[in-house]
């Protein structure tokens, strides 16, 4: 595909399959168009440092494992039709700084998004029924975060350290989950602001202990049970 080295910018007009072996020879590439995509294999730009830029097409239907780890991507939007974006796949892209994600997502991988250390806020949309351990492990800048639920599956809790290690976190979105499992929070003292969708059903023991900084919660008028459960200086709203 490549005759030079020297091509920084490139649109692919009729590749419906996008692998390593296609991309070979464009190490200095920087800005990519899709436009009739449908797989982007594994591995496909990994470790492609100067790519900055993709644009990806509405006929893309999967994202295989690596396929953009380690590379110079500074923002990505998903296109509706994918169903599943595969383990590390922008794994350590250290320039990440925008994510969107569209409500078609039906899986996440493990690690998808782990070591993107400049990626300070991520929604996860509601659509999504299946994740893996740590896909945002190692997202140092990570403040605002919205997701379905915190686990392998919405009836799957876990703690907040099964998706993301992140100190800074500040506000958290749970959409879909049923219950928030005992300790999920515990300790976490940016946390600021909190919001609980319909779903929740049960919070466990400890779960928000030590969240010194949280002041506003949003809970469901169904859930009953949550006396003791925050801190007494947050403002419970119904």
């Amino acid at each position: 595909l490549f005759t030079t080295s020297a091509v920084t910018r490139l649109t692919l007009t009729q590749q419906t399959v996008i692998s390593k072996e296609t991309m070979h020879g464009g190490e200095n590439l920087q800005e990519l168009t899709l436009l009739s995509t449908t797989v982007i294999k594994e591995e496909a730009f990994f470790g492609a440092k100067q790519l900055t830029a993709v644009s990806l097409p509405e006929t893309l239907e999967s994202v295989e494992e690596r396929a953009f780890k380690e590379s110079g991507l500074k923002q990505i939007a998903i296109p509706e039709l994918v169903k599943t974006i595969a383990a590390e796949s922008f794994a350590g892209c250290a320039d990440l700084q925008s994510v969107t994600l569209r409500s078609g997502l039906l899986q996440v991988g493990e690690k998808c998004f782990s070591d993107c250390v400049k990626l300070t806020s991520i929604v996860i949309p509601a659509s999504v029924t299946s994740m893996g351990m740590g896909v945002l492990i190692g997202c140092s800048a990570l403040e605002t975060l919205e997701v379905p639920y915190i686990g392998s599956a919405a009836a799957s809790a876990q703690k907040l350290a099964w998706l993301t290690d992140s100190t800074v976190l500040r506000s958290v979105t749970i959409t879909s989950a049923k219950t928030i499992a005992s300790e999920a929070f515990q300790g976490c003292t940016s946390l600021k602001t909190l919001w609980l969708g319909d779903s929740i059903e049960s919070i466990g023991e400890n779960a928000f202990a030590d969240c010194k900084e949280l002041t506003e919660v949003s809970l469901p008028a169904s859930l009953q049970q949550y006396a003791g459960m925050f801190p007494e200086n947050s403002v419970v709203i119904r």
